[in-house]
């Protein structure tokens, strides 16, 4: 079943190389406690073949694509002008609550309303199409597999009621009718261009999305990791900044400590990586202690404001970073004090900070303002509540700096937060590459 996606995937770059809209989606495979869990709602044992293929293909399915505006099909194919593909595991029971398809499950709502379902009682296994307001369902195919092989064949077209007809022969979509053979030689016909590689055309895919939705990583899987990695650094090396964080990430995602070796080369000579990303890979990639000191000898050969250290430094999450700021920092507090929030920062660092010079304190105090603006709430160390609390009360009275003191007071006054949030925070964002 696994090369049906490398069909679906050849699907979808032949309509985006011909300008269409496309979207490709192909989840992970189910556990059998997710489908155990679905037939227990459903009360009943999903069909054999439709619950293979959520074990061993995927559990969630969304493929779609629709030709270009200005894309004519010759007589008698111009009524056709998008497909697609899709189940989700997920949605199963809500598809088959209260809905009047006795003795069917359904697996998939199309666009139009439509429904495919499976047939448990009168033909089980069989795929049928029930068109929205119909009375009787069309019969597509005798089981699941044969159903997944012929759409998969004649790319997912939409078998709406503008054309199924056309598709069907013997009772049952087909191969080998006229149309079907007319659909396929044309839709099969090479472009009058291939100026791309497949890689190269999967890469535009996932820069054009942004490397989510339609241009998920996902779409890369079949492909030989070694073909992709040069690819995808020979893309990254030549491509704008944007560019260079969109496949950033999906590196890091598919390559993790795998990249190193090249990530290591980046700064060994000069190239045209953004220096942003360049330390975005190594905080990824590299080994902690490794990485960290990369950078941190870069930057300390810069002379860079609190901004564009913290685009540097923000995906290390190190204490070591604060205390390597310490003789570094100056207002104004911007980047600083959302570097050191993203630090796991200690309570006694923090506490020494407000007794250090004037700009520590003000970084530290727009720290606290960050964090409980953003989400960041993690502190290690926390005394207790009242201590916490305790804390910020004497040092109004007391503090060195007697100044700013809206800011401990919203800081006591949100004090519950610390304390409530603690086990879920630092929940890690690319979007600041």
């Amino acid at each position: 079943m696994r090369e049906l996606i490398r069909k679906w995937q050849n699907t979808i770059q032949k309509v985006a190389g011909l300008g269409g809209d496309t979207q490709f989606f192909v989840d992970d495979v189910a556990s059998i406690v997710e489908v155990e869990e679905i037939e227990k709602s459903l009360q009943i044992t999903l069909p054999k073949e439709f619950r293979e293929a959520l074990l061993t293909l995927s559990k969630e399915v969304n493929l779609y694509w629709k030709l270009p505006y200005d894309k004519t099909l010759p007589e008698p194919l111009e009524d056709i002008v998008d497909g697609e593909l899709k189940w989700d595991i997920h949605e199963l029971v809500e598809l088959n609550e209260g809905y009047p398809l006795k003795g069917m499950i359904v697996f998939s709502l199309l666009s139009l309303g439509d429904r495919l379902a499976i047939d448990v009682t009168h033909r089980p296994g069989a795929v049928v199409y029930w068109m929205d307001g119909d009375e009787e369902a069309v019969y597509l195919a005798d089981t699941f597999a044969i159903y997944l092989e012929t759409i998969t064949a004649l790319h997912f077209v939409n078998v709406d009621d503008l054309g199924h007809e056309n598709f069907m022969g013997e009772a049952r979509l087909s191969l080998h009718t006229p149309y079907s053979k007319a659909w396929m030689e044309w839709f099969e016909y090479p472009l009058p261009q291939k100026a791309e590689s497949e890689i190269e055309q999967l890469l535009a895919m996932v820069l054009r999305y942004g490397g989510k939705g339609k241009g998920d990583s996902s779409i890369l899987h079949n492909i030989p990791k070694e073909e992709l990695f040069e690819a995808m650094t020979n893309r990254l090396i030549r491509g704008d900044k944007y560019e260079q964080v969109v496949l950033s990430r999906v590196l890091v995602k598919l390559f993790g400590s795998d990249a190193a070796k090249w990530i290591r080369s980046l700064w060994q000579e000069e190239t045209s990586i953004h220096i942003h990303i360049r330390s975005y890979l190594t905080a990824k990639c590299l080994p902690h202690a490794e990485g960290l000191l990369l950078v941190l000898t870069f930057l300390e050969q810069q002379n860079l404001d609190g901004s564009e250290v913290f685009y540097h430094l923000q995906h290390f999450h190190s204490p070591l970073i604060v205390e390597w700021m310490e003789d570094k920092v100056k207002l104004p507090v911007d980047g600083w004090a959302a570097l050191f929030a993203r630090c796991n920062p200690e309570w006694s660092v923090m506490k020494k900070w407000m007794y250090m010079e004037r700009h520590h304190s003000d970084i530290l105090l727009h720290t606290f303002r960050y964090m409980m603006e953003e989400g960041r709430l993690h502190i290690t160390g926390l005394p207790e509540k009242e201590v916490f609390i305790a804390f910020w009360t004497n040092y109004k009275e007391n503090g060195k700096w007697k100044r700013k003191f809206h800011m401990i007071d919203e800081i006591i006054y949100g004090v519950n937060r610390f304390y409530e949030d603690v086990k879920g925070m630092n929940n890690e964002s690319n979007r600041d590459i």
